[in-house]
């Protein structure tokens, strides 16, 4: 079966690489073109297919975070060695932010 019948019977356009293993399922499928597009569209296959691709977006994004992020030594070394590094600041039980050296009043952002 061509990818454009595929589209045709079904109304699902999928990507060169999720087609090659539609492709080898209707290989193995016991059955024409129409009783596989037909039992692909029952069966949930385009929103199986999003979910892989949804899968596939959450693993790429958490690669991502793990290259972006500096590793916990390094920035440890670099906070201690700067002159300019925040004092050690704490949470209060109503929310503000105090510190050991000076507490400031929190804005009211409130409109």
């Amino acid at each position: 079966m061509m990818l454009s019948e595929f589209v045709e019977r079904t109304g699902f356009e999928p990507m060169a690489a999720e087609y090659a293993k539609i492709e080898e399922a209707y290989c193995n499928f016991n059955g024409d073109k129409d009783a596989f597009c037909k039992a692909f569209v029952n069966g949930d296959g385009e929103k199986k297919i999003y979910q892989a691709r949804a899968a596939e977006i959450d693993r790429l994004n958490s690669k991502i975070l793990e290259r972006t992020r500096p590793s916990s030594g390094a920035a440890q070394s670099t906070s201690a060695s700067c002159p300019l590094s925040r004092p050690n600041l704490t949470r209060n039980w109503n929310g503000s932010i105090m510190s050991s050296r000076r507490t400031f009043p929190r804005p009211n952002m409130r409109s």
